[in-house]
């Protein structure tokens, strides 16, 4: 399905656990190695998260691993994995400049 944005929001809710201290948040590209793109605190009345990843490349498969984490850094439960999924996106309209002549009453498009 293509989509207009070349990134991609991440809703996921609360850890149930009570020590929780934040949620580490990691994306996988074609299968490749886990890679850190944000670190959420936890907020002790709040059960929704969201962050919005960096842009991702077209025609590329990822998965988003979601880790909870106590004060030491240690992971509280088996993660949240969201994925795999193809990122497939309307291209980007190309850039060209118009130009008009007057005298000869042409058009040139231009890169």
């Amino acid at each position: 399905m293509a989509v207009d944005s070349p990134y991609k929001t991440l809703w996921f809710l609360r850890s149930l656990s009570d020590d929780v201290l934040s949620y580490l948040i990691e994306q996988q590209q074609d299968g490749g190695v886990w890679t850190e793109i944000a670190t959420t605190y936890a907020v002790s009345d709040q059960w929704a998260y969201q962050t919005i990843t960096d842009t991702l490349d077209d025609l590329s498969i990822y998965s988003f691993r979601i880790t909870s984490l106590d004060v030491y850094g240690n992971a509280c439960a088996v993660p949240l994995v969201i994925g795999p999924e193809k990122v497939v996106r309307t291209p980007n309209a190309p850039l060209f400049d118009v130009t008009f002549n007057t005298p000869a009453t042409t058009v040139t498009f231009s890169d």
